[in-house]
């Protein structure tokens, strides 16, 4: 009896903590105290989620339509939140639009954020088929006409120097690289300043397969809801003293576990078993070659 009563009060005086400084943290006001004054986080259609593949449904999308200040050069601003760098255009003169890729409307870039974990085996909020990567970037998105969020979200995935796949990979890497070094200068201050474009950071060149839900939220404090989802198939790729730094600058880690999914529909723009040409074509190959055995070679 006496121990539910500590815990009681402890709860208690947490909640009241949360109250009074309208705070909230990864750590000892975590992701079980923010429903206590945040009513929509214990809400029972949150992201993030797990995706499993073999339940997605197929469905086609149109391609994604980027406006054309995305490959314009942006002073952007990069501001330690206290539980992540919020980065953003610092005069937001550019119109940094986006549509189609199955969007309800036009969609305007607001800020982009990182997730990461304690180590390099975890750190994204969203997982597939129970797999956890070592990031997740977030470039948050919103509908002035319907007051609507969308996010495009990349799984980063860390490498070396060595297992990078081609050149664009490589430009990117070395992109947020640059972009890292630039934030760990947050360390001394509360913002600092970073000269790139969007279409670099996000990579544009292949943005054809990925898993969409409509029916998610925001995935830190308020939680609120209505929220678009697309997370990519391909990963962003860093170098692991890149993913390590973050713990440096604000926090060792900030991401939120997996939700229930609750019934809701998760759809795929790809399809798993999908054959490329150098499969069909070896298939072709063994078909012809079975016809030949059978036909000029009945009894063999």
């Amino acid at each position: 009896m006496k121990q539910h009563s500590s815990h009681g009060i402890f709860t208690s005086l947490i909640v009241i903590k949360i109250v009074c400084t309208q705070e909230w943290n990864y750590h000892e006001l975590a992701e079980d105290m923010w429903p206590y004054i945040y009513v929509s986080c214990g809400s029972t259609q949150q992201s993030p989620i797990d995706i499993q593949t073999s339940n997605t449904k197929y469905s086609k999308f149109e391609t994604f339509k980027f406006s054309a200040d995305y490959d314009t050069l942006i002073n952007f601003t990069l501001q330690n939140n206290h539980y992540s760098i919020r980065t953003f255009d610092s005069i937001q003169e550019k119109l940094l639009t986006l549509e189609g890729g199955g969007l309800p409307g036009t969609f305007t870039f607001r800020q982009f954020h990182i997730h990461w974990g304690e180590n390099i085996h975890q750190g994204s909020e969203h997982q597939v088929n129970g797999k956890k990567f070592s990031g997740e970037i977030h470039f948050v998105y919103l509908n002035f006409a319907t007051n609507q969020t969308a996010v495009l979200s990349f799984l980063i995935e860390v490498i070396n120097n060595q297992t990078l796949e081609n050149e664009i990979d490589y430009n990117t890497t070395s992109l947020w690289h640059s972009y890292i070094e630039k934030a760990l200068l947050l360390n001394g201050g509360n913002i600092t300043y970073f000269m790139g474009n969007l279409s670099e950071f996000i990579p544009v060149h292949n943005l054809s397969k990925f898993y969409r839900y409509y029916n998610g939220s925001l995935t830190v404090p308020p939680c609120s809801g209505n929220v678009i989802w697309t997370i990519f198939n391909n990963t962003i790729k860093f170098l692991e003293d890149d993913i390590t730094a973050l713990h440096k600058i604000i926090t060792d880690y900030n991401f939120r576990e997996i939700q229930p999914l609750n019934g809701r529909i998760v759809s795929a723009s790809f399809r798993d078993d999908q054959f490329d040409t150098g499969q069909i074509l070896r298939i072709k190959q063994w078909i012809l070659f079975i016809y030949i055995i059978i036909i000029y070679f009945p009894n063999y």
